[in-house]
């Protein structure tokens, strides 16, 4: 603790009681005596140079104590505490000595066990003085080093002995000259549907395990929260013998902040590296390529290291994606041509992915304009158009999250796949609808002679696609669906013995009798007689059997 008490008194017997106690505490508190005859000016030169001061009253004058009492009163609020010692106090001494500020009255000849009490009391709350203290320089500093470090990364400090100046305050023996942009890997993924402080926690968790990684590897370096999952690292590399050592080392211990991150924390971090700069003015410069090199993990993809010398400079050409690109996938997505949209997406693909080192921005404004387009041919196709903004949207909200262009594969082919299920089922929606009236038309004028032509024209639709879609939908091709349903009208009008099977062929859409005991027999196995009388005799043993 290395705190300092002194006795202000004439008598030996006090220091000896309470050096015996403190020895046995073995709490490191040095003491010393001075002889006190009342001279005020022996305690004012004392305050500030010892934690603890001891007066003893006895021998001294009567207003003595009022002037005590006025020294601790006006130095108040310091750092250095009072106890008053006295044969016999009176107590409005006691109380007014407690209301000046002393900490404690005791009662001369001193009570061992009184004195042992006092010090536990006393020590403890000069711990909590110091851990105070020194909790206050901690903030301070740390304060001290997030405005350098800021300074830094955007470069506004212009002289060069301010910034070593502040480096050294904040303990720093050299000045920052290399930085790394750390990215935590699959954030928004972390924090989907989750609470700001879940945000807060996963970004403090990453950056305090860097500061640990830090100090067990002793390296002087400055780290910030720079965005919502980005952290700067400002690393203060010792003299090297050239730009290459110097890379080599930053990015030797960017693996091993990544690798330390993800054992102890387990978020796995991508970190850019800029290059050296002897002159801290230019450490923004570093930050800029190290942001622009953490940037490339578009393609290289998490968990990586990269150097700014290590990649090359995103394209300014891009291949551009015309609308004749995307017209026969536009095309085959509105007609909902499921083989005809996978042929044309794979088309698509092999042009847009085949572009190298493009700007990710550049690249996902591409997507998303193609991705309007198809929008537009999925409401073209019957899509509900509130169905697919919807999708557009939650597509817009992850691309611009995405971290790399695997992400942005899946998804486009998660999304296309969407909106073809959205014309799809428009598709079906209008398939039942078609084939609903169909059937409502057929009930209605099945025993006049129909066709599919006028059946295909009543329903907007042409024969062939309707044919297909109504076998697709009722499990009959349209002449076997008309021929089941004249079959099973005629089955019921032949339980009444007033009608001839003449009459029920023509009644059922059936002009010549002969073709429509031939239907019939091929579809119930027996002539239209045949089963009359067979059902006949079915309901009269029924009859009898009831009576």
């Amino acid at each position: 603790m290395n705190q300092r008490f002194l006795i202000l008194s004439n008598d030996k017997s006090i220091i000896q009681k309470v050096a015996e106690i403190i020895a046995k505490l073995e709490c490191g508190i040095c003491i010393h005596q001075k002889e006190f005859n009342g001279e005020i000016q022996t305690l004012q030169n004392a305050i500030g140079q010892y934690s603890v001061i001891w007066v003893d009253l006895d021998g001294a004058p009567s207003d003595m104590l009022g002037q005590v009492r006025q020294v601790i009163q006006n130095n108040r609020g310091k750092i250095t505490k009072f106890i008053m010692l006295k044969t016999s106090p009176d107590i409005q001494d006691v109380r007014l000595s407690m209301k000046s500020g002393a900490i404690d009255f005791l009662e001369k000849p001193l009570d061992s066990n009184i004195v042992h009490y006092t010090l536990h009391e006393l020590i403890g709350s000069l711990k909590e003085q110091r851990n105070w203290n020194l909790s206050l320089e901690s903030h301070r500093i740390a304060h001290l080093q997030k405005s350098l470090a800021y300074d830094l990364i955007f470069g506004s400090v212009k002289n060069s002995k301010e910034i070593w100046d502040r480096s050294r305050h904040i303990g720093l023996s050299v000045v920052p000259n290399t930085a790394m942009a750390v990215h935590i890997d699959d954030f928004h993924k972390l924090v989907k549907n989750k609470s700001k402080q879940w945000e807060q926690s996963i970004r403090q968790e990453v950056m305090e395990g860097i500061e640990q990684y830090l100090k067990e590897s002793i390296q002087e370096m400055l780290v910030i929260i720079t965005d919502t999952d980005k952290i700067a690292v400002l690393l203060a590399s010792r003299l090297k013998n050239s730009q290459l050592e110097y890379k080599l080392r930053a990015k030797e211990l960017a693996h091993e902040i990544k690798e330390y991150v993800l054992k102890n924390t387990g978020y796995s971090i991508t970190i850019g590296v800029g290059n050296y700069y002897e002159d801290a003015r230019n450490l923004h410069v570093s930050y800029q390529e190290a942001y622009l090199a953490q940037d490339h993990k578009f393609f290289t993809g998490k968990n990586t290291v990269i150097h700014i010398d290590d990649i090359e400079p995103f394209g300014n050409e891009e291949k551009i994606i015309l609308n004749q690109d995307i017209g026969p996938l536009a095309n085959k997505l509105s007609i909902g041509d499921s083989s005809g949209v996978k042929k044309e997406l794979e088309e698509l693909k092999k042009t847009l992915f085949s572009q190298k080192n493009i700007n990710p921005r550049v690249f996902q404004l591409q997507i998303i304009d193609i991705l309007s387009t198809l929008v537009r041919a999925a409401i073209q196709g019957g899509a509900k158009p509130k169905d697919v903004f919807s999708i557009h949207f939650q597509y817009g909200q992850e691309m611009r999250n995405a971290e790399n262009i695997e992400e942005i594969r899946h998804r486009l082919e998660g999304t296309i796949e969407q909106l073809l299920g959205q014309v799809l089922s428009s598709h079906n929606e209008q398939m039942l609808k078609s084939v609903q009236k169909a059937i409502n038309y057929i009930d209605q004028h099945y025993h006049q002679p129909i066709t599919l032509e006028e059946i295909s024209n009543y329903v907007s639709l042409s024969a062939n696609y309707f044919s297909n879609m109504f076998k697709k939908t009722t499990g009959y091709s349209f002449i076997e669906y008309v021929a089941k349903l004249r079959i099973e009208k005629a089955k019921a009008m032949l339980m009444d013995l007033d009608n001839t099977v003449y009459q029920i062929a023509g009644a059922v859409g059936y002009s010549d009798p002969r073709y429509f005991s031939r239907v019939f027999k091929q579809a119930v196995g027996k002539t239209p007689s045949q089963y009359r009388n067979s059902m006949l005799v079915t309901k009269f043993t029924h009859e009898n059997n009831i009576g």
